[in-house]
């Protein structure tokens, strides 16, 4: 009633300021209310399916998964994203499994003949897949089955 507020607690997950920046606010309430059982977060995409952030959004854009836009955020639909990554692998996750570097995979599939499936032509080898056909070429085939099995 005075006009002077008064704070009651810290709560660590919620926006950091007393006054919520309107943006920050709708954006940590929106992340609640998103399903979390039918939708993915584009940080939870690149832990589970190795997409940065910025394949993920690309995906969404060229309407290649479905998805929820919340403010800046992109939620995609769990489902289609499962049919988009089925047959194909991300090229990150072959650099991470092989510990090699990009450029690396990118000569070894190029001396093999292995066709790269990017998106957009001028996208780097990050954001590229290979079709799980090519895998045992490559020597990982065992390692993706296990992947595919823990889902």
């Amino acid at each position: 009633m005075s006009g002077k507020l008064k704070p009651s607690g810290r709560c660590e997950s919620a926006p950091k300021n007393l006054i919520f920046d309107r943006l920050e606010a709708e954006t940590a309430t929106s992340n609640v209310s998103v399903d979390g059982d039918r939708f993915i977060s584009s940080a939870a995409a690149n832990s589970q399916y190795y997409l940065n952030p910025p394949t993920a959004k690309l995906l969404c854009t060229l309407g290649k998964v479905e998805y929820y836009r919340c403010r800046n955020n992109h939620w995609i639909l769990r489902e289609s994203i499962d049919a988009f990554m089925k047959g194909i692998v991300s090229c990150a996750w072959i650099a991470q499994t092989c510990k090699i570097k990009y450029s690396a995979l990118e000569n070894i599939c190029e001396e093999m003949g292995i066709p790269l499936l990017k998106l957009s032509p001028e996208l780097p080898i990050e954001q590229s897949f290979i079709n799980t056909s090519y895998l045992a070429a490559l020597g990982i085939a065992h390692s993706f089955q296990t992947l595919q099995d823990d889902d």
